[in-house]
């Protein structure tokens, strides 16, 4: 496996977050980093979140990483990608 490529976990959760992300706010806020994803990740995990449920269907989880990628997504500091013009 290449050292840069996530490991499948990561793949797993980047997956989901992307979709989430997507789901919520549409391209609103343009594409993640690999900052975001890892900020997002680890709240998860650090408010007892488990991948491993999530994966399982379980919906205590998907809503604990929904509220998790809301206020992310609604940080004052998020902005989004702006057009420039020519």
């Amino acid at each position: 496996m290449d050292s840069d490529s996530p490991s499948p976990p990561k793949v797993f959760s980047h997956r989901v977050i992307k979709q989430m992300v997507e789901h919520m706010f549409g391209d609103t806020l343009g594409t993640l980093s690999l900052a975001d994803y890892k900020v997002i990740r680890v709240v998860f995990t650090k408010c007892k979140g488990s991948w491993e449920k999530l994966c399982s269907g379980d919906m205590v989880q998907l809503e604990l990483l929904a509220k998790i990628i809301t206020g992310w997504g609604k940080m004052p500091n998020r902005k989004p990608p702006t057009e420039d013009l020519i």
